[in-house]
């Protein structure tokens, strides 16, 4: 029989690569939504994958905006057992993110049915069962997520388990199924030290990450000019996620964000500790903002400050809270100085500077608390109980307690200073871990993907040149032949 997968391509040029590898199973169809504006034109002319049809998401998306059908969307709703304000709030373009329009609540309500209704299109047309996308980190990619899960269509998403150089295709990324790694076969069980090697391969990721990605200044002028003249394309403009993008304000945002970046800068090396306090304390790690790991999973707790002032006020009398700020904020322009300030202003709070290594935090520290951070996972491996405010693909570890109501919070607190980590639990969560994930290096692979395509990772809205694309396939096919390899065997298990 065969199997029809829908797929999800946008800016991440590799589902795109996969599908050339997939496309070769004589048991499935692929059929793609396309989200791109200047790499339209090659995904039109393209002849290196044979989709047996695709649709231009952007073509569903008008700016003629319409009162929008509250009796249809509420119907939606209700068909699909989704709330879709919650969705509206998870995405960085609606809310107080966007730098360059303010959405009034029929426009967004416009956008969201437009959206309903392609997808509802689709869906009714290709029947599929299974849908293939990357991480869910939008509004659009999220509604379609939840519209398939709740038909009974299968999500193949491709994450991070957090272990180091490990990978996984699953429903949803930030959860793992209830319980199913508690009492695995420990025969393989490992000591200390080397369960710590995973934690520290996933840490070599994010350092990786952070020295590469946007680095090169040439590569940062070019993406400059390449922007300024799309902002000047009406049908750039006229998407809903680029409305209000005019080259006088793309301009006037990046001066102000370097301006604001390095005066942030400048407050936080001459304002804040580098000393870890000698005192008894408890880890509060601040969460990259906005990011897709604290406004999907946590739309709840997305407001870092007013989490940090309902710990301060949970914490015992004799321990204080500390929260350091995460190093790779420096790709958001740090924080505003008033965030730091309000934070510096409570009695019982100290803030840490970036610089200071997360791990000798956590070493020092009796209890971490995090929204959804891998902080509290590292905690785990370095023998301290943790506390997540969200749903993370760890919390069934039983050092971990995931609150469900924060007024919960001074009670779990002080029950879990007491809690001891058992080296048996390490063991069962890592082979569940090592069992359902596979060997594979994304941040390489997404590495060389930001620099044949998108400058570097400064600019991904771009042309996509046919010889590059091929080039790029054939340079990285084992890469993409492991990733189709594990979706085959997934779409088509063997008896």
């Amino acid at each position: 029989m065969v199997k029809k997968v829908l797929i999800w391509i946008n800016i991440d040029i590799n589902q795109f690569c996969i599908s050339n590898y997939l496309q070769n199973i004589s048991e499935l169809e692929l059929f793609a939504i396309i989200d791109t504006n200047k790499g339209k034109k090659f995904y039109q002319e393209q002849n290196i994958v044979k989709f047996k049809k695709k649709w231009f998401f952007r073509d569903y998306i008008s700016k003629k905006h319409t009162k929008p059908d509250l009796e249809y969307l509420s119907g939606f709703e209700k068909k699909y057992k989704i709330n879709l304000w919650n969705i509206v709030y998870s995405d960085v373009i609606f809310n107080e993110y966007n730098n360059y329009y303010k959405f009034e609540e029929n426009e967004i309500l416009s956008v969201l049915e437009q959206m309903c209704k392609c997808y509802e299109k689709i869906i009714n047309e290709v029947n599929p069962q299974y849908l293939m996308i990357k991480v869910t980190d939008a509004c659009n990619t999220r509604l379609l997520q939840l519209m398939c899960s709740s038909l009974g269509i299968k999500v193949l998403s491709q994450g991070s388990p957090r272990f180091g150089y490990r990978c996984t295709f699953s429903s949803d990324n930030d959860v793992i199924e209830e319980m199913n790694y508690i009492n695995q076969d420990n025969h393989n069980k490992k000591n200390l030290g080397e369960l710590q090697k995973y934690i520290k391969g996933h840490a070599e990721e994010d350092r990786s990450w952070g020295t590469e990605f946007r680095t090169s200044k040439f590569q940062w002028l070019k993406a400059g000019i390449k922007y300024l003249l799309l902002t000047l394309d009406i049908s750039y403009r006229n998407y809903y996620w680029n409305f209000g993008r005019t080259p006088f304000k793309a301009i006037k945002t990046e001066i102000l964000f370097y301006i604001k970046k390095k005066s942030r800068k400048k407050f936080l090396d001459q304002n804040i500790s580098k000393t870890i306090p000698n005192k008894k304390f408890i880890y509060f790690p601040l969460q990259l903002e906005p990011e897709r790991t604290l406004l999907v999973p946590a739309p709840y707790f997305s407001n870092q400050l007013e989490v940090i002032k309902k710990c301060a006020k949970s914490i015992p009398v004799d321990y204080i809270l500390v929260v350091k700020e995460h190093p790779m904020q420096k790709l958001r322009g740090w924080r505003d100085k008033k965030f730091y300030k309000e934070i510096l202003a409570m009695p019982n709070v100290i803030l840490i500077h970036p610089d200071v290594s997360n791990e000798e935090m956590i070493n020092k520290t009796d209890l971490v608390i995090t929204i959804t951070g891998t902080s509290g996972l590292e905690a785990a491996f370095q023998l301290k109980p943790s506390i997540v405010l969200a749903n993370v693909s760890y919390q069934h570890l039983p050092s971990v307690h995931r609150i469900k109501n924060i007024e919960e919070l001074p009670k779990r607190i002080d029950e879990f200073l007491n809690v001891k980590v058992s080296i048996d639990d390490l063991n069962n969560y890592t082979n569940y871990v090592l069992k359902n994930s596979f060997q594979f290096d994304e941040t390489a692979l997404l590495m060389q993907a930001f620099n044949a395509f998108h400058y570097k990772g400064f600019l991904f809205d771009t042309e996509i040149s046919p010889s590059i694309m091929k080039k790029f396939i054939g340079k990285n096919k084992v890469f993409h032949e492991a990733l189709a390899l594990q979706l085959q065997n997934i779409i088509l298990p063997k008896n």
